[in-house]
């Protein structure tokens, strides 16, 4: 696992000491080693944390004559076998790891080697005879890659900040307003926007080319496979569950570092430590955090799942105290506005396994996308019933929402009915993207400053998520329409990135099974009634880990990683809020109304589960923009 930036200038050398200043603002990824190659019109950087072949595989790394180099940040997990077709095929490899293995694939395939990879990764190579430049992004997003192309330089690197470092010689550009509309929807900033009109994020599962003379070229190399042979047997469908699984996991577990997980009680990271559990030797080292609050407080499953499976646990409790003295520094590791508070507890988590000594940990993130355990997945096969009932009724149903008691915990019902009508009159892909917006199209002319918020409407927000408004038609859709529209967008803007950045603020390398590329297909093969059945999700996972796992947790209905932060801000968090979000600060920031923030303090009280976490947004934007927004 690395950080890597550079650059190619195809009209002045590169000078070395901008990479130097580029990898240096990655340290914290790769803390174990730095290297560089620059020369003439390419430079190559990487911070390195080293998980295989840890005596060997420095980077940058080069094939046999020197003329193809390359960095990479991420695992590939079919290496062995394929450094073995490679060999024979005349390659010559002078180390044991991972990395090795792009370069000769690169030499053998071409761009197209990337075809043959199974893995998280995002890499640059640099190919000398040819002056060009390849950036690659993994197939589902896992590891993150961000360029901008400023003049006839071409520069990348797995952070933004890593491109900020070099902002007075290559300008970021103005702050994009699409970016902000798009957090401001969302609470995060899809790919490939970011806030600054120069940078972009390259997409998951792209590549992107860059020759002297040539303009850079983007372009799709995989999707989410939506059409093959739909799987029906449920008999069959857990017997190939299981066996995927447990396939995935083994290749995952490979490292010469120690390996954990963390385990929250819930299926998937419970599907992941089973598996863990029946492949390792020894004892599989699991770790969890919760709240004091109790509503909140996920340990007591982990906790049982943890005995039920054997593994050596360890869990903390967090604070309030501990969050108020550290959610500054929290929010300070994204260097884009980002919204999601969970990763509160996965700071404290990820910081809890390290200094454990543990160095690589398996989560469950993807199972949710892939397998059905959203309840939005829920509201989008009741929306058809609901649109066709007759207008009346749907009025009477909007009202009887409307006098609900407003909720000031967990979600609940009643919010989430009351999410389920503001879209309920939309198309079914646009309800389902709107479903998670932070604040709703018609409250962005109020919320955002003059000639900020633009023309936006339900179809044109959920276009910026979406990003193909053709995806937006009306019709029917089934559940793995929208299984793939979160796998393709949601997972990696939001989900990913949190535990990318946050277990690599603390050199920690996460690893994610339930997103290897044949449990992808295999999920996508799946009939909707797997899937979904009633009103449970995750049926077949549920049915697969019968056995292995207590009933009581096969029967948990859903959870989620929530803070209690209505109850924060209210207490511990009120002073910090207050401060960062004055009516002068944010008038200062210029991109949210003062009059508009001030509301959400004095409707808080009342309407706390509403508006909690749109303050937080507005918290990680003010101070994002404090400490990066004004880079360009």
């Amino acid at each position: 696992m690395c950080g890597i930036a550079g650059m190619a200038s195809f009209g002045r050398p590169v000078a070395e000491a901008l990479i130097r200043r580029m990898t240096a603002s990655l340290a914290h990824r790769g803390p174990d080693e730095d290297g560089i190659y620059a020369t003439g019109q390419v430079g190559l950087g990487v911070r390195r944390l080293s998980i295989i072949d840890v005596a060997h595989s420095h980077q940058p790394i080069h094939n046999e004559d020197r003329t193809i180099w390359a960095v990479f940040n991420g695992e590939i997990y079919n290496f062995k076998s394929l450094r073995e077709e490679l060999a024979a095929r005349g390659h010559r490899f002078y180390t044991q790891g991972d990395s090795e293995t792009v370069v000769h694939a690169y030499e053998e395939w071409g761009p197209g080697c990337v075809d043959h990879l199974r893995g998280m990764f995002a890499f640059a190579v640099w190919d000398e005879p040819r002056r060009q430049l390849l950036l690659v992004r993994d197939r589902i997003g896992i590891k993150p890659l961000y360029y901008a192309a400023v003049g006839d330089t071409l520069l990348f690197a797995s952070e933004v900040k890593a491109l900020l470092a070099v902002r007075h010689e290559y300008p970021p550009g103005d702050l994009d307003p699409a970016g902000l509309r798009a957090f401001a929807c969302f609470g995060y900033v899809p790919a490939p926007l970011t806030m600054f009109t120069r940078l972009r994020c390259l997409p998951p599962g792209h590549r992107l080319l860059v020759r002297s003379d040539h303009a850079p070229e983007v372009a799709m190399y995989w999707d989410v496979p939506r059409d093959g042979d739909r799987i029906e047997d449920e008999r069959r469908a857990e017997e190939e569950f299981r066996a995927l699984l447990a396939e995935a996991v083994s290749s995952q577990m490979i490292s010469d570092v120690p390996i954990g997980a963390f385990l929250s009680g819930g299926l998937d990271s419970s599907a992941v430590v089973w598996r863990m559990t029946e492949s390792a030797r020894e004892s599989v080292r699991t770790f969890s955090v919760g709240f004091a609050e109790a509503d909140y407080d996920e340990t007591p499953w982990a906790r049982q799942v943890s005995r039920r499976l054997g593994s050596t646990h360890k869990e903390e409790l967090i604070a309030p105290e501990q969050v108020a003295a550290e959610l500054v520094d929290i929010i300070g590791i994204f260097d884009e506005p980002f919204a999601d508070s969970s990763a509160i507890p996965l700071h404290f988590l990820s910081r809890m396994t390290r200094a454990q000594g543990v160095t690589v940990v398996l989560t469950g993130d993807g199972g949710d996308e892939l397998f059905g355990g959203y309840e939005t997945y829920a509201a989008g096969r009741m929306l058809g019933a609901y649109q066709r009932l007759p207008r009346a009724v749907r009025a009477l149903a909007r009202g009887a929402v409307a006098r609900l008691p407003v909720s000031h915990g967990k979600v609940t019902l009643s919010e989430k009915l009351r999410r389920f009508m503001a879209f309920s009159d939309d198309p079914p892909l646009v309800a389902h993207a709107l479903w998670r917006a932070l604040f709703r199209p018609d409250e962005l002319s109020v919320a955002l400053a003059d000639g900020l918020s633009g023309d936006v409407d339900d179809r044109s927000a959920a276009a910026l998520l979406l990003g193909d408004p053709g995806r937006l038609a009306d019709g029917a859709i089934d559940i793995n329409t929208l299984c793939y529209l979160d796998t393709r967008y949601y997972l990696p803007a939001d989900m990913l990135v949190k535990v990318d950045r946050v277990t690599m603020a603390h050199s920690l390398e996460a690893r994610v099974p339930l997103l290897d590329e044949r449990l992808v297909d295999f999920a996508f093969r799946l009939s909707p009634r797997l899937k979904w059945r009633g009103r449970r999700g995750k049926v077949l996972m549920r049915r697969a880990l019968r056995g292995a796992v207590d009933d009581a947790v096969l029967a948990r209905p859903k959870a989620g990683f929530n803070v209690p932060m209505p109850g924060w801000i209210a207490g511990p968090l009120r002073e910090l809020f207050h401060d960062v979000l004055s009516p002068t600060a944010v008038a200062q920031a210029g991109a949210f109304r003062p009059a508009y923030v001030e509301r959400l303090f004095r409707e808080h009280d009342a309407r706390s589960a509403d508006h909690s976490f749109r303050l937080y947004a507005l918290l990680s934007y003010h101070l994002w923009m404090a400490r990066w927004g004004r880079a360009g």
